[in-house]
């Protein structure tokens, strides 16, 4: 069963030990990351279109912030980065690093930064490229046979993972850990 959890962003700016990592927006991090492809349709139009999502593979870890720590305002709470058991999808990312950013945007120019209409945050989301209407990823990554939350091997089959073994780095607020029928989805 895959599970979803809500990841807090650290504000490293005030204590520069809260996060080793690169950039303090980042609260997952991972030696390796998958791009992951697959079809689906148009909320808005109907259309047929491609869809993107990142995954983490179980090597990667995440930065676990505890709250309890902070017994005064001043004082940030404590964070660790733990290592992740199994993989990954991440979703709601506020935050890329460029190259990352470059990359998917060669996959596909419709899977870019905009602001969303539902909560007013800024995210990596998929848009329509025929009516340019965002794709929620509630909708792709939080309900059964969503795109990239299949519920039987066939449906999961039909999503590619194509793994690019580099440093990689995100701020996520939405992260489905342990995703049911992954090792069913084509490496490429």
């Amino acid at each position: 069963m895959t599970k979803t959890i809500t990841i807090t962003i650290a504000d490293a700016d005030a204590n520069p030990h809260v996060n080793p990592s690169p950039n303090p927006e980042a609260n997952v991090r991972s030696p390796a990351y998958f791009i992951a492809r697959t079809t689906g349709t148009c909320w808005n139009c109907g259309v047929d279109l491609p869809l993107l999502a990142l995954a983490l593979p179980d090597s990667h870890e995440t930065l676990e912030v505890d709250d309890s720590s902070a017994v005064e305002p001043a004082v940030e709470p404590a964070a660790d980065w733990q290592c992740a058991a199994s993989s990954a999808f991440l979703f709601n990312i506020e935050y890329l690093p460029e190259a990352v950013g470059r990359r998917l945007s060669e996959v596909s120019p419709h899977f870019r930064r905009d602001q969303s209409g539902a909560t007013g945050a800024a995210y990596w989301i998929n848009h329509c490229a025929r009516c340019g209407a965002a794709q929620g990823d509630d909708r792709l990554h939080c309900e059964p046979d969503g795109a990239f939350l299949p519920t039987n091997p066939a449906a999961a089959a039909a999503v590619e993972l194509k793994e690019f073994n580099e440093p990689f780095e995100a701020g996520a607020a939405g992260y489905a850990y342990e995703p049911e029928y992954f090792d069913f989805m084509r490496r490429v």
